[in-house]
């Protein structure tokens, strides 16, 4: 009978187990080594983020334990087309959708700025002057 393959997490130590288990958690690396009880949790972070026994280790957790992109996506899809979700959940979901689609842009015009832009252009050096040393005239769009 053949021995189970070792998974690249069981052959690490236990701090180090603590380590990915707490970085899978809080996807912070210093926060994993201070609940890993490492020295100097910020350099000790990285550096054992970096190990390749370690690396390997979380690549393998994040394949098995964190839905993928299109995992997510059927999920939402399902619900956007149950009949049995509230509307509420249905709007949701397809509003879900749109965005990861990109059907739902949103623009924001800065109508005030173009207008204080505007309104400094047409200000001539020596009121900018009084108004940067702020003894001038009123701020443009300070009313």
């Amino acid at each position: 009978m053949t021995e189970p393959t070792q998974t690249a997490y069981d052959r690490l130590s236990d701090q180090q187990r603590r380590f990915v288990d707490a970085y899978l958690e809080t996807l912070c690396a210093a926060k994993a080594a201070k609940t890993a009880k490492y020295a100097h949790p910020i350099q000790a972070g990285h550096r054992v983020r970096h190990l390749p026994e370690v690396a390997a280790a979380i690549s393998e957790a994040l394949e098995t334990r964190v839905m993928g992109k299109s995992e997510v996506l059927e999920r939402i899809k399902r619900i956007a087309c149950n009949p049995a979700a509230t509307d509420k959940d249905r709007l949701r979901a397809l509003e879900l959708l749109g965005k990861a689609g990109g059907i739902f842009t949103e623009k924001h015009e800065h109508t005030f700025l173009k207008k204080v832009a505007g309104e400094l252009k047409e200000m001539s050096d020596d009121e900018l002057r009084e108004l940067i040393a702020g003894d001038g005239p009123e701020a443009p769009g300070a009313h």
